[in-house]
């Protein structure tokens, strides 16, 4: 499935050991979190561009996603994890749903789909869309009717 990434970081590949750099927030240890909504992923980067001290260049990376079999959660449980959980707690979650051969999970928020893949080998960057590219991009998903 193609799905979208908002960042301000520079990079090829998903790699784990980079997991909550952009982020503080222990939902990080979940793995790496997706939109199939454009518009939501500029969002993200531009959020992630404006906060940050180093790189400000906000971008989208579109990807394919290779997951197999995806947990499903309520945004009441989702936003326990983000808001209340212990890291402990969604470590413990996490190990219990890839037991069970999860190896994803997915969530409605505001009309959008977050897909988080807990491996980065399941995540292949197709584009990286920043500069005039983004642009482009944010034009076109502003005159289209998104998910």
């Amino acid at each position: 499935m193609i799905m979208y990434h908002g960042t301000n970081y520079s990079f090829e590949k998903f790699d784990k050991k980079y997991l909550g750099m952009s982020c503080s927030n222990p939902t990080t240890i979940f793995g790496f979190f997706f939109t199939d909504s454009v518009n939501d992923a500029i969002s993200w980067a531009k959020e992630s561009a404006r906060k940050s001290a180093l790189d400000k260049n906000p971008k989208v990376v579109e990807v394919f996603l290779d997951l197999k079999k995806v947990k499903k959660i309520s945004y009441e449980q989702f936003f326990y994890y983000l808001q209340k959980a212990r890291k402990s707690t969604i470590e413990k979650h996490l190990g219990e749903w890839m037991a069970e051969g999860f190896d994803g999970l997915s969530v409605r928020r505001n009309g959008c789909e977050w897909i988080c893949s807990f491996c980065d080998n399941q995540v292949e960057v197709v584009k990286i869309y920043e500069g005039s590219e983004l642009r482009h991009l944010a034009s076109e998903a502003s005159n289209s009717v998104e998910p």
